[in-house]
């Protein structure tokens, strides 16, 4: 019975669903269609799962280009690389502008100086007092219009410092959305097995280990108590984990209810006590529902350690954690 409840056993039926809501929609389960449907069926996706339940709204339907979108927008490997690179197109643009206003601001100089030039030896050799008023008339002018000049050369610059400012801001947001969860802004699943993946391909002995973490009847509690509570146990969740692991050590949630830590320089007994301490810490959260005002009942956690060794691959690691978990103490 516990094998059943066990995150492969989740992951079957998450996979039929997907097969299911393909067939239904009449979306061929090519790779990525069966990815973006895998992803709606999860719920770990949920402006994805938005997009989607919008268009069956509308249309009755999910048509390919949708399909095609989504898995750009959410599920594609490259999003973060094409993100970058629109951003440094724009980059590039507004630097040319930075380059194009400096060299108006030089020219800009260059006139005044040259005018003040002119006045001077013009005063100089004026006869009279008529015409060196007319040099000042000439070069008071000349002082306006470099004064507007110089306005409009800091009204542009302000305009080119808001841009910047814009793209470092989406590029926060970009990295948020690429590489960190939405709700506890840990390393999400992408990064985290990108990660594990170097590491173990480095040819080095790994010298580490790795702990996953989940929380039980999750979906139950997500049902019974609201996205916004359950928003708030993986955020206090996230908090333990941030507090648990050292420099060096990462932290990320791999799906809606599942959470990952690889340790530098741990072994897997100090990993697995780590976990057990973990799941004490988890099973005492404590809080309270914004609407009843009633203390939520704490959840339960399993945690499963392994020890990573020369020529692993992330999936053989994964699974061994898995079974560690399910069964404590089971010799992989």
């Amino acid at each position: 019975m516990e094998r059943e409840q066990s995150p492969f056993a989740e992951a079957r039926v998450l996979a039929g669903r997907a097969l299911t809501l393909a067939e239904q929609h009449r979306v061929p389960p090519f790779p990525r269609a069966y990815e973006v449907w895998f992803a709606y069926a999860s719920g770990g996706h949920p402006e994805l799962a938005r997009a989607i339940d919008k268009a069956l709204a509308d249309t009755g339907s999910v048509p390919q280009g949708l399909i095609d979108r989504l898995h750009a927008e959410h599920l594609s490997a490259n999003a973060m690389n094409q993100g970058v690179e629109r951003i440094g197109e724009r980059a590039g643009s507004d630097l040319a502008e930075v380059v194009s206003l400096i060299e108006d601001g030089v020219h800009t100089g260059e006139r005044m100086s040259a005018a003040l030039e002119r006045a001077e030896r013009d005063i100089a050799g004026s006869g009279g007092e008529g015409d060196r008023r007319r040099v000042l008339t000439a070069l008071r002018e000349e002082q306006r219009s470099y004064a507007r000049s110089l306005g409009d050369l800091g009204q542009r610059l302000d305009a080119v410092r808001s841009q910047f400012v814009d793209m470092q801001r989406e590029l926060r947001e970009l990295r948020q959305s690429v590489l960190l969860d939405r709700v506890t802004q840990l390393p999400n699943q992408k990064f985290f097995e990108d990660m594990l993946a170097r590491m173990l391909s480095s040819g080095s002995p790994p010298d580490a280990s790795l702990l996953l973490l989940r929380l039980e009847d999750f979906r139950r509690f997500s049902a019974r108590y609201g996205e916004g509570m359950a928003e708030a146990v993986l955020q206090r969740t996230a908090e333990l984990l941030r507090r648990a692991v050292r420099e060096g050590d990462t932290a990320a949630r791999l799906d809606g209810d599942s959470f990952a830590l690889l340790l530098r320089g741990v072994p897997e007994e100090e990993a697995a006590e780590l976990g057990v301490r973990i799941r004490t810490a988890v099973g005492g959260l404590r809080l309270v529902a914004r609407t009843s005002g009633e203390t939520v009942e704490s959840l339960t956690c399993t945690s499963g350690a392994t020890a990573l060794t020369r020529g692993d691959t992330p999936a053989r690691a994964m699974d061994r954690a898995e079974i560690a978990s399910v069964y404590p103490g089971h010799a992989a």
